[in-house]
């Protein structure tokens, strides 16, 4: 297979160029490969001197493949290229798997259960080695690599969430955790991970948006806020997100100008808006887009959206199970997943600021406890009461890092963005 073939280069014009640490991908290595790299090792990294003792055995395969290899120009990561030769294995191991399952399927068969033990044999190898990669390894292995890729990319653990209370005080959205926005219907839960969305990609950043609730014609102009809020209509008028969701006629030159001038942001953001899909649909394209151009960040607009693939399961197991699969994503993958999730209605809270009601999050008591970062976002209350214009948002559960005071935000209807104006002290919320 070619890019199993393409893969095995890069992981040895690694080595050859002196990154030796892909000696641990020897074990994913086919025959010449494997042979290739073995005898690079014991030549101390000379491309040279292991081609001449691979001629010498008479391995010739090997030694023209490692000849190649030195003239390559490796991956600018090593990692990446062993990340690359595990993913084309457990293709290949997948493709064999189909193979054998199509053969079966073909052959006439009256012991359906037979049939059944002999397509799980199949499968079996390839789930058996998709288990035993990633961080399966020493604990020392793991510190190492920890070590060696502190210096280089730790700013690119965390995802810039464009909320100075999460950026400021953690890093941002952390790869490999699993965050929750919570906050009762339409509090705009959706609207600050729209937000976060077009921070993480204006800085470069990869990120995929699963919209479960709007169709893609209304988070357009939502995704443009920011942009349309720097043009003027012909009339002179502002122009609003509001204008263009009601296809006001005065907008189609701002919005063409905010389209060109966000242009760059948005091709790193791929938007999933089917609606109500599964909770398999939306993770299995999600890993799709992933494995072809990699992504950073995983947004889920909402988490109780998701629907299990049992439908007799109760509604908070489902909430559960899709929390508990994010997780799982979140930590095979290395990405940040943030999705946003309903809290019961009403939240209430003491005189001393602590929750007196549970479950937090609606339909589930178990998503909380999956998430590494659960943010509550809450209309703001004057004396008497009465709801004013701001909005609190509360960090309830942070797994690494003491809780920092609630932020006072208000939201600018024109862009559809909360604008923070800093942390608040005690607040009486409803």
């Amino acid at each position: 297979m070619q890019i199993l073939r393409e893969a095995e280069l890069d992981v040895l014009a690694c080595a050859c160029a002196g990154d030796l640490g892909v000696i641990s991908a020897l074990r994913l290595l086919s025959g010449n490969a494997a042979e290739a790299m073995q005898q690079l090792v014991n030549c101390r990294g000379d491309a040279g001197a292991a081609v001449a003792a691979l001629e010498d055995r008479k391995l010739y395969a090997a030694a023209e493949l490692l000849r190649e290899a030195s003239t390559r120009v490796p991956p600018a990561h090593a990692d990446a290229a062993v990340a690359a030769l595990q993913a084309a294995r457990a293709v290949e191991r997948w493709r064999r798997a189909a193979q054998v399952i199509m053969r079966l399927c073909a052959a006439s068969s009256e012991h359906p259960e037979a049939l059944l033990a002999q397509i799980e044999a199949a499968v079996a190898p390839a789930l058996y080695a998709q288990a035993a990669v990633g961080t399966v390894q020493t604990a020392d292995r793991l510190a190492q690599r920890f070590i060696e890729r502190y210096a280089l990319d730790g700013r690119e653990q965390v995802i810039p969430s464009g909320l100075e209370v999460i950026d400021s005080r953690i890093g941002g959205w952390r790869r490999g955790h699993l965050h929750l926005i919570s906050g009762l219907t339409g509090i705009g839960k959706t609207s600050l991970l729209v937000q976060t969305a077009m921070c993480a990609v204006r800085a470069g950043f990869r990120a995929y948006f699963v919209s479960g609730e709007l169709p893609a014609d209304d988070l357009v102009p939502r995704l443009l806020g920011d942009e349309l809020g720097e043009y003027v209509a012909p009339d002179g008028s502002a122009a609003t997100v509001l204008r263009v969701l009601r296809r006001d006629p005065e907008m189609l030159e701002a919005l063409q100008a905010a389209h060109a001038r966000g242009r760059a942001a948005l091709a790193r953001l791929v938007v999933d808006a089917r609606g109500w899909v599964s909770l398999q649909e939306a993770v299995s394209a999600f890993v799709a887009c992933h494995a072809l151009a990699g992504v950073d960040v995983l947004l889920v607009d909402y988490l109780q959206l998701l629907q299990g693939p049992a439908p007799n399961h109760s509604r908070e197991r489902e909430v559960a199970e899709a929390a508990g699969a994010l997780k799982r994503l979140a930590m095979r993958h290395n990405v940040a997943v943030v999705a946003a999730a309903q809290l019961v209605d009403p939240p209430a809270w003491g005189a001393d600021q602590q929750r007196s009601s549970a479950p937090a999050i609606r339909e589930s008591r178990a998503a909380a406890h999956a998430a590494d970062l659960v943010v509550e976002l809450h209309r703001e209350q004057e004396e008497g009461g009465r709801l004013s214009s701001g909005y609190l948002l509360r960090v309830t559960k942070s797994r690494h890092f003491a809780p920092p005071e609630p932020a006072r935000l208000v939201f600018d209807r024109a862009a559809c963005r909360f604008r923070e104006l800093g942390p608040t002290g005690p607040a009486v919320l409803g």
